[in-house]
């Protein structure tokens, strides 16, 4: 009879939102460790290891225990880096949950910190949605019970959308406030303040202030954690639960992000024929062209 090796991977310590685990991401995941990584994702949403040095194929290799990678880079592997010279820049960008104007919002984010400096000068902000939902005042329930929300491609990546920004033919999705998790079933408190323009319905005062309350409920302290990142750096988190932001980066010297994405399909591959018919516009918008990096 054969004996189960147990994972290599240990829980160190509970975050304000996920957890942080212990292990060396560059030597080959056992099933066992496969399956520990993807309970503990499901569990916890957010999954922070220090002192990896991962390749971009390394990175993928373990992002796929959680989900599938698109392979949409020259080295196909689904990883490129974001970096302060990059077109990100350092701009700061609002709450949002990754394409959360489209018919599949991504399943997962990875960042992988390559180079930081100072350490902990920088840090990307995180917000569980499935705890605001939970916590929700039974008042502000029984208001969006059966709502769905329109969200937009942003036009503005540092503030708020609103119904009035979003240009015709642009990509947008709507979707139930309160969504549940594709695949935990956990409900979602699923508004975000980049992207979500209106609640379908209402007029616009009672849309906007239906929104603001739910925006001071979502982004309340008791629902946030502030990571700031050091050289090595690994996370994984789940894009539909939670939502993520960033303050501005212009006093930081060094921060070079390997980022990969959780998802079946690509960006290019949900919205190339939009990308082909706005080019130019987004080549005169800077603002539309960092949301394509």
């Amino acid at each position: 009879m054969s004996l189960e090796t147990p994972s290599r991977l240990t829980v160190v310590r509970e975050l304000p939102i996920g957890v942080e685990v212990g292990g060396d991401l560059s030597a080959p995941l056992s099933d066992e460790d496969r399956q520990q990584l993807l309970a503990l994702f499901r569990k916890h949403h957010l999954l922070l290891f220090r002192n990896q040095s991962l390749s971009p194929e390394q990175h993928r290799s373990v992002a796929l225990a959680l989900g599938p990678v698109p392979e949409d880079t020259p080295m196909e592997t689904g990883v490129n880096q974001i970096a302060l010279d990059g077109l990100l820049g350092t701009s700061e960008l609002s709450f949002h949950s990754d394409l959360s104007f489209a018919e599949r919002p991504h399943f997962g984010v990875s960042l992988h910190a390559i180079e930081i400096e100072p350490e902990e000068a920088t840090s990307t902000e995180f917000v569980d949605a499935v705890r605001a939902c939970r916590t929700l005042p039974d008042e502000l329930r029984q208001q969006i019970v059966g709502l769905e929300a329109q969200h937009i491609f942003p036009a503005d990546t540092t503030g708020r959308s609103t119904a009035a920004q979003r240009q015709p033919d642009f990509p947008t999705a709507t979707r139930s406030v309160i969504w549940d998790h594709h695949a935990t079933g956990e409900p979602i408190l699923y508004v975000n303040y980049q992207a979500t323009a209106r609640i379908v319905g209402l007029p616009e005062p009672d849309s906007d202030a239906l929104l603001e309350q739910l925006f001071a409920h979502l982004y309340a302290p008791a629902n946030r954690y502030s990571h700031l990142w050091r050289t090595g750096d690994v996370i994984f988190w789940d894009n539909r639960a939670l939502q993520h932001a960033r303050g501005d980066q212009s006093k930081v010297v060094k921060r070079t992000l390997q980022r990969l994405t959780l998802d079946e399909q690509t960006f290019m591959e949900q919205f190339g024929d939009f990308i082909t018919r706005y080019s130019a516009t987004m080549r005169e918008d800077p603002a539309l062209t960092k949301l394509l990096s």
